[in-house]
């Protein structure tokens, strides 16, 4: 079947074979066609044909069709034995940043993305396309934050570990996963060691520890303790956010007490014994 592409225009619909199809670095491809079970799907094509088609792009200087977004529906097809596949043209003759971009938002919003996939697809961004956050963050129509988290953790994340996290809701968690938010305050944990990171992307993929929890270990680790102990402590340990009120001139003299780094220096000593509170700040 020979498809003319200089005759389609974005919005079309066309019936292509197959085998016609091209890949480019796509976010989705190792999700879907390795570490996804096709069954399910392949049983719903079988009863009732391909209800969604897949999204390409079309490269008229070399006569390419490249796949932007439909992997597991384009790999169920081609296990059924389909030799032509409806798709529907989003994008002629694309820069990369421009099908990186179109890749990146066309599968955002599904459920199942991890959290590297994204990494990685943003640092491409930053690397390749030199833009900074904000710019992805719009290029994308993506929340600032999600591409900064995203961003660091792929950077950081240990390897044993990158399979393991995903985006999540907040105190919903998933056996043997870990949450971004999690994630990112392990990273950000000021002094944690690698030895230290290492050891709660551990414990929090085993016993599904939360963000606020290690958040409450690391502050714990800056007052002085292990990690294994504020680990063991941190069960029964809890969080209550509090207003004191200060002087103007009380937290002016204990910023510049050369003792303390900060007010929040101040209050862990008070709290650990090491000075008696002064009362003459309030």
């Amino acid at each position: 079947m020979k498809i003319n592409l200089n005759n389609l225009k974005v919005g079309d619909l066309i019936r292509m074979p197959i085998e016609k199809l091209t890949y480019k670095d796509n976010i989705r491809i190792d999700v879907e066609t390795k570490n996804s079970p096709l069954g399910p799907l392949m049983s719903d094509i079988r009863q009732n044909g391909l209800l969604q088609s897949i999204g390409v792009a079309l490269d008229t200087n070399e006569d390419k069709i490249i796949l932007v977004h439909g992997n597991r529906r384009t790999e169920a097809c081609r296990k059924l034995g389909h030799k032509n596949i409806d798709a529907r043209i989003v994008g002629i003759n694309l820069t990369d940043q421009e099908f990186s971009s179109l890749n990146l938002s066309e599968n955002f919003h599904r459920t199942d993305n991890t959290v590297m996939e994204m990494g990685r697809e943003f640092k491409k961004q930053a690397d390749e396309f030199n833009m900074s956050i904000s710019e992805i963050a719009a290029r994308n129509s993506i929340p600032a934050n999600t591409v900064q988290i995203a961003l660091n953790l792929y950077r950081e994340v240990p390897e044993e570990f990158m399979k393991d996290i995903e985006f999540s809701k907040p105190g919903v968690p998933k056996k043997g996963k870990i949450s971004s938010g999690a994630a990112a305050s392990i990273i950000a944990g000021r002094n944690f060691t690698a030895g230290d990171r290492f050891k709660l992307f551990e414990k929090t993929r085993r016993d599904e520890l939360p963000s606020h929890k290690i958040k409450l270990i690391s502050q714990m680790k800056d007052a002085g303790m292990s990690v294994d102990d504020a680990v063991k402590k941190a069960k029964n340990y809890t969080q209550k956010g509090c207003t004191i009120v200060v002087s103007i001139d009380g937290l002016d003299k204990i910023e510049k007490d050369v003792r303390f780094n900060s007010w929040a220096d101040y209050v862990r000593k008070v709290l650990r014994g090491e000075i008696k509170p002064d009362t003459s700040i309030f």
